[in-house]
């Protein structure tokens, strides 16, 4: 089954200097395989012309993302595991290792609602905490909430 799905995404990032909010709102598919979800999506990042193609797989007890476009990424979210991704931009490519405190997947009939916390660290010094909620809902009853 195949379904169109709005997907709300709130990050929220804390280094040492700054506190970085982004909020974007995204139209995509979602497929389930296997029993894990898949949600597919586009996305036109700030100061490109170009697509990054984004993918989302909510297995039980992990979430990945992989970013392809002029950002390119895979990244894996596993709760007190730390795993490794190679983040790629249009000005250089960083060797990142990401530590999820918490991922949190609470799957509904009506939506799916993922918390994850986690820290980045580059060169094992950590540069950054964070916050993101994923909210995936059905494209239909979405637009009825507004």
């Amino acid at each position: 089954m195949t379904e169109n799905v709005l997907i709300t995404i709130k990050g929220l990032q804390f280094d040492a200097a700054d506190e970085n909010l982004i909020e974007q709102i995204n139209i995509g598919r979602l497929s389930e395989i296997n029993n894990k979800i898949y949600v597919k999506y586009d996305e036109i990042l700030d100061g490109e012309n170009s697509l990054t193609r984004n993918l989302i797989k909510i297995s039980e007890d992990s979430v990945e993302i992989t970013k392809r476009g002029p950002v390119s990424a895979h990244m894996q979210f596993c709760a007190s595991e730390k795993t490794t991704s190679l983040y790629k931009t249009p000005f250089g490519s960083l060797q990142l290792s990401i530590l999820a405190r918490n991922v949190d997947i609470d799957k509904k009939k009506e939506a799916i609602n993922i918390l994850i916390e986690y820290s980045i660290e580059v060169n094992d010094e950590q540069i950054s905490e964070n916050k993101i909620q994923i909210c995936i809902r059905q494209q239909e009853k979405a637009e009825n909430l507004i």
